[in-house]
């Protein structure tokens, strides 16, 4: 018989030997009634539970980062008692046009009006500046009558790098001032053509006054750049080949920590600009790199606690930056490692740290000089260690 001519059942349904409906099943019927429907659902704001912190199956989030964590260590970070970098070429940008100025930088400690990258010239009103004052960031700029000045609206933290960029367009004297991703437009329609500062450029000095700053890169274009162009070398945390070559016949300076003066910090630009380092730098610490920048140094140095924990060292790069014959003597632990060694002029020495596992955070490496004065870079190449010595 066709199933739609079966009689229709009536009464309660039987399950083998269990009858009556669900709601007879009083075991069954309670622990199915703790269940919600497939459709139900809440707002965050109807929970009685809200605090994150407090629940236990939280997926853990300390793996993931955020685009404001992504690798910005500082090529060189100056003290604020006698370090700080000058451009060597000079001017940066030319009267009445445009320029940008792409810099990773951040303060170690707030300040009054901390000078980050600095070439205005108050009393001739001319030149520009990038400062922050107590974490506002500020951009000024003089046209050799008034020096005019735009304030971002994003407050900056101490001890943590920005991209800060900054395109000023001379022909509708147009400003974007970018924080990160945060970018802004400021007009300035009193501002005169942009007149030119002939002094050096500056970073982390103005007069007696120096600054504590962290320095990732620093990128100076003689054109204004586009708010679109601005966020992508944020996400790429580099010029993409196309943008690069796009602006390097317009390049000043770029500076990138990926190489210092020849090595390790260099210009890469045609004009073969270089920014020149005063006072003693501070080690920086790299997944598998530290590099110590020491110019016009007259005494013997020794390095403690500067090689990251759990690292040691594989080899020593002593590059010589000046045109006369540095020598010296390396010691490991307060004893000599390698004696007599001679660097001609810009030359380098590569050792091969044999014992390496005895170079590790706590043990002193110490530098013996026989020259009065010495420019050199030191680079400790490093690998991680699996066992502990």
């Amino acid at each position: 018989m066709p199933i739609k001519y079966l009689p229709q059942l009536s009464g309660n349904p039987e399950w083998g030997e269990i009858s009556g409906d669900i709601s007879s099943q009083n075991d069954l019927n309670e622990v199915l009634s703790g269940f919600s429907p497939t459709n139900h659902n809440h707002s965050l704001s109807s929970l009685i539970e809200k605090s994150y912190s407090s629940l236990s199956d939280k997926p853990d989030l300390s793996k993931f980062l955020k685009y404001t964590d992504i690798v910005l260590t500082p090529a060189i970070i100056t003290d604020g008692i006698d370090d700080y970098l000058t451009i060597a070429d000079f001017p940066v940008a030319l009267p009445g046009k445009s320029f940008s100025l792409i810099m990773r930088a951040g303060l170690v400690n707030y300040y009054e009006d901390a000078l980050l990258f600095d070439n205005l010239n108050l009393v001739n009103k001319s030149g520009f500046c990038l400062s922050c004052n107590y974490g506002i960031v500020k951009f000024s700029i003089g046209n050799g009558t008034d020096i005019y000045t735009a304030n971002h609206s994003f407050t900056i933290e101490e001890g943590r790098i920005y991209q800060f960029a900054v395109s000023f367009d001379a022909l509708s004297n147009k400003l974007i001032f970018s924080i990160d991703k945060l970018a802004e437009e400021h007009f300035f329609p009193d501002l005169g053509d942009y007149e030119v500062n002939l002094s050096y450029p500056t970073i982390g000095k103005r007069g007696a006054s120096y600054f504590a700053l962290l320095i990732h890169s620093i990128s100076f274009i003689r054109g204004a750049i586009e708010i679109a162009e601005i966020i992508e070398l944020f996400d790429n945390y580099n010029f993409s080949v196309n943008k690069f070559l796009k602006y390097k016949d317009e390049m000043d300076f770029l500076l990138y920590p990926e190489n210092c003066s020849y090595h390790n910090w260099t210009d890469i630009s045609p004009n073969l600009t270089d920014a020149a380092m005063h006072g003693g730098i501070s080690p920086v610490y790299r997944p598998n790199k530290i590099v110590l920048y020491k110019r016009g140094i007259d005494e013997d140095i020794t390095i403690e606690n500067a090689i990251a924990s759990g690292y040691s060292a594989d080899y020593l790069i002593i590059i010589n930056q000046s045109s006369s014959v540095c020598e010296l003597d390396v010691l490991i632990d307060s004893q000599y490692f390698k004696s007599g060694i001679t660097i001609p002029g810009y030359g380098e020495e590569i050792i091969t740290i044999n014992r390496m596992y005895k170079l590790q955070q706590a043990t002193p490496l110490s530098f013996e000089f026989e020259s009065t004065t010495f420019e050199i870079d030191i680079v400790l190449l490093m690998s991680k260690q699996l066992l502990e010595f």
